[in-house]
C-alpha cells in the first residue's frame, strides 16, 4: 500500500478544505508567495516616512530656525552705527583753517549714505571726513569710514567703520568702536581721498618747508592745490595753497607721500587704496 508524500498545504488551498483539520494551510499570510516572500522588505511610501520621521523633522526645523536668528543676530551686532550722541562733551572740528566748536549735545546721523551733525535734535550740517576731537581729552571720533594703514605690521590697510573713536592719553593709541579695540603702535589713517591722521610725531616736508607734528595731528593734502595743517599739541592750523612740490610725512620707520598717496617702507613703497568701503574691517 502507498503513501502520499507531496505537499499537503498546496492540495487543502486547491480544494478550499484543510486535509489536515487544522485550517492553518487556508490562513492568508502576511508576505509574498514564494521562498523569498518573507525576506522581501515592502516598499514604503513617502507619506508614511514623513509621518514615522515627524518629529526628528520638527526638531531639525527648529533648531534650523534657531541658528538662521542667532546668525542675523550676530550680523545686525556688527553692522555699522547709524547714530552716535556725545553728551556733556565740548567738541571741535577744522575745516583747512578754519575752527568749528560745538557745545550741548550732538548726534551724528547717518542718512542716505550722508553723516548729519544735530546740534540739541536741530540739523546743524554735513559732515566729511574731518574727525570730531574732544575739548578735555586726547580723543577724536571719525563720523565716516575711513581706512587704518599698518606700514610695518604687514602693509596692510583695512577698513575702520563709521563712528570709530582714536584715544592717544595712553602710550599706544586705541582704536575703538563697537566691533573693536585696537591698539595702534605704528600707523595712520586716511579717509581715501585726502585726509590724513597720525597717531605718531613726525616730520612733514615740501619743498624747502618743514613741520614737526605731534601725534593725534591731521593734514589735508590736495594734489598741487591746497595743503592744510592742523598740529595738535600747538593747536594750530594753518593753509598753504598752490602747493607743487611733494608733500611727505616721515617717522622712523616709514614715510607717506600724501600727494601720490603712498607708503614706503624696507625699501619698497606700496599704494593706498582708495575705495576704502571694500577693505577688510581692521580687527582685534
Amino acid at each position: 500500500m502507498s503513501r502520499y508524500t507531496g505537499p499537503k498545504w498546496k492540495i487543502s488551498r486547491r480544494l478550499r478544505f484543510s486535509i489536515l483539520e487544522t485550517g492553518d494551510e487556508l490562513k492568508k499570510r502576511p508576505y509574498a508567495p514564494g521562498p523569498q516572500g518573507n525576506n522581501k522588505k515592502k516598499k514604503v511610501s513617502m507619506k508614511k516616512l514623513l509621518i514615522k520621521h515627524a518629529p526628528a523633522i520638527v526638531i531639525s526645523f527648529a533648531a534650523f530656525v534657531l541658528l538662521v536668528g542667532v546668525l542675523l543676530a550676530v550680523f545686525q551686532a556688527k553692522e555699522e552705527l547709524v547714530q552716535y550722541t556725545i553728551k556733556d562733551e565740548n567738541v571741535y572740528m577744522y575745516v583747512q583753517d578754519m575752527r568749528m566748536d560745538f557745545y550741548s549735545t550732538i548726534t551724528l546721523d547717518h542718512e542716505e549714505n550722508i553723516t548729519k551733525l544735530y546740534i540739541d535734535e536741530e540739523y546743524e550740517m554735513d559732515m566729511g571726513t574731518e574727525p570730531l576731537y574732544y575739548e578735555n581729552k586726547e580723543e577724536v571720533i571719525f563720523p565716516n569710514t575711513m581706512s587704518v594703514i599698518l606700514p610695518v605690521e604687514g602693509k596692510m590697510q583695512r577698513k575702520l567703520n563709521r563712528y570709530t573713536t582714536i584715544n592717544g592719553e595712553g602710550i599706544q593709541a586705541i582704536i575703538s568702536n563697537q566691533n573693536l579695540k585696537y591698539a595702534l603702535t605704528n600707523g595712520f589713517v586716511y579717509d581715501g581721498s585726502n585726509l590724513y591722521f597720525f597717531v605718531e610725531k613726525g616730520t612733514l616736508s615740501w619743498g624747502t618747508n618743514k613741520a614737526e607734528l605731534s601725534p593725534m595731528s591731521m593734514v589735508s593734502c590736495y594734489y598741487q592745490g591746497d595743503l592744510s595743517i592742523y598740529d595738535y599739541e600747538k593747536n594750530e592750523a594753518v593753509l598753504y595753497e598752490n602747493v607743487t612740490d611733494d608733500v611727505i610725512m616721515t617717522f622712523e620707520d616709514y614715510s607717506v607721500n600724501l600727494s601720490y598717496d603712498s607708503v614706503a617702507v624696507d625699501n619698497s613703497s606700496f599704494l593706498l587704496h582708495k575705495n576704502i568701503e571694500k577693505l577688510a574691517a581692521l580687527e582685534k
